[in-house]
Order: C-alpha cells, then sequence, then structure tokens
C-alpha cells in the first residue's frame, strides 16, 4: 500500500511522505509511491477517489502521463500535474496549478 495521508476526494500521487504531507496540508489527500513505480495495489486504492492528480517530481513527468494513462482505465478523472519542482519545495506557481486542477 502507498502511504496516505489526509482526507477529501482528490487525491495527488507524489513520489514520497513529505510530499504527500504537503498535499495533505493544501486539503488533499496525499498519496507517496514512496518512489516512482505505480503498482497495481496502489492504483487499487486510489479508485475510492472522484479526481487523481499525479504530479511525481519534474525529472518523472513521463511516469506521471504513463501512469494517468494506466489509472484513465478505471478512473476517469485521473490527471497528470507538471511541476516545476518537487511539490515539497511548496513553490507558489505548483501549489497554483495544483489548486486550479482541483477545481475543475
Amino acid at each position: 500500500m502507498p502511504f496516505v495521508v489526509g482526507q477529501g476526494n482528490v487525491a495527488v500521487v507524489v513520489e514520497d511522505a513529505i510530499s504527500a504531507s504537503v498535499c495533505a496540508s493544501e486539503g488533499y489527500v496525499g498519496v507517496a509511491l514512496l518512489g516512482t513505480n505505480l503498482m497495481e495495489s496502489h492504483a487499487l486504492s486510489l479508485l475510492k477517489y472522484d479526481k487523481v492528480i499525479v504530479a511525481l517530481d519534474p525529472d518523472a513527468s513521463m511516469k506521471s502521463l504513463a501512469h494517468v494513462k494506466e489509472l484513465r482505465r478505471h478512473i476517469r478523472k485521473a490527471i497528470a500535474l507538471k511541476l516545476d519542482d518537487d511539490i515539497k519545495y511548496r513553490l507558489d506557481v505548483d501549489l497554483d496549478k495544483l489548486r486550479s486542477m482541483s477545481d475543475g
């Protein structure tokens, strides 16, 4: 199982526990893969959310897209967020992008 923190209907998939905690502090459910690989158990745990935003670090942006493609087999509202930096650094631009993606 992934590391999960927070409550809500929107899950944000990230790489590490600190990033997941940042997402939770912003009002989302932070789901840390504890790496960049999306396991079947991870995908199954995401089925209960209304929307899943995959926000891996910038160096793993291609993996984010691949994960979204895989998740869309089961979750209609799965989207990728292209970050400028790791979400744990709380860049305003990245947090603003996250907020705008979670609204729709």
